[in-house]
């Protein structure tokens, strides 16, 4: 397994689809590099959607997209990132799979001013739509020869209940994970995701826990944070030796899965109102 300190160290950008994922996925190292280097944070969509991916009546779409960016602002803060080095590119939540060229090209622009060493982007086959997409821009530009040649990939839903080891993980090669412990900083990181009040209080008629329970953040907070770094040829079999097949399974079931949970969530938000 690469040793991590290497990842720590210059400027690092790190790609959001949405206000949180940021912190969930990257909090401890943002948190190490701020002390050391500088951290830059671009966050591609509006994050103006209810839990489940269910759109907000149009009167109320502009404040939570403002309530959302004030509670990033706040958790990075917390973690030593000024709000001069966070961008908003306030893309359709839940729109990035037909993003493609525009959510480039705003990309080609943030790490024009940022010109960092390294990017940071969701894995690339994240079970949110969003993340993937915006992980196939981050690798399309480098494809391309825009921006560093540096990307590595971090977990926000990291979760599979159908594998064995529940966590997907615990399944990448060794010589393609790279573990940041969080140590000293699992204390601050858990203060910062403590900001995002519409993810962590009920906020809605038909919600019966917050997106992000109690219990969820201390698992954040106490880590590790695991990032992929791998070449852009890797296929399943190479990066996953041990499970590829079961995880292309579970990428497939529990998709489809959740969408019958939002549909459910949908009609029980319609009968609320």
């Amino acid at each position: 397994m690469p040793a991590p300190l290497d990842i720590s160290q210059g400027t690092i950008l790190v790609a959001a689809p949405h206000s949180d994922d940021e912190i969930i996925g990257c909090g401890g190292l943002i948190a190490k590099t701020a002390r050391t280097g500088r951290v830059f944070v671009v966050i591609a969509t509006d994050s103006a959607r209810l839990p489940g991916m269910i759109p907000l009546p149009a009167g109320e779409a502009d404040n939570f997209r403002k309530e959302r960016a004030g509670e990033s602002l706040a958790a990075l803060r917390v973690l030593g990132v000024p709000e001069s080095n966070v961008f908003f590119l306030d893309m359709p939540c839940g729109e990035l799979a037909d993003a493609g060229y525009e959510l480039e090209k705003l990309l080609e622009g943030v790490i024009a001013k940022t010109a960092p060493d390294r990017i940071l982007t969701p894995f690339r086959r994240d079970s949110h739509p969003d993340h993937c997409a915006l992980n196939a821009a981050c690798r399309s530009l480098r494809n391309r020869g825009i921006g560093p040649s540096d990307i590595l990939e971090y977990f926000v839903y990291y979760r599979r209940r159908l594998l064995r080891m529940k966590d997907i993980r615990r399944y990448v090669r060794d010589e393609f994970r790279v573990q940041v412990d969080m140590g000293s900083d699992a204390a601050l990181k858990r203060k910062a995701l403590d900001c995002f009040k519409t993810q962590t209080t009920l906020r809605h008629p038909f919600q019966t826990r917050p997106v992000l329970t109690a219990e969820l953040l201390d698992e954040y907070a106490a880590g590790p944070e695991i990032f992929m770094r791998c070449p852009e040829d890797a296929g399943m079999s190479r990066i996953f030796p041990s499970a590829a097949t079961w995880i292309r399974i579970a990428d497939s079931v529990e998709p489809a899965l959740k969408r019958v949970k939002d549909c459910f969530n949908m009609r029980l938000k319609k009968k609320c109102c």
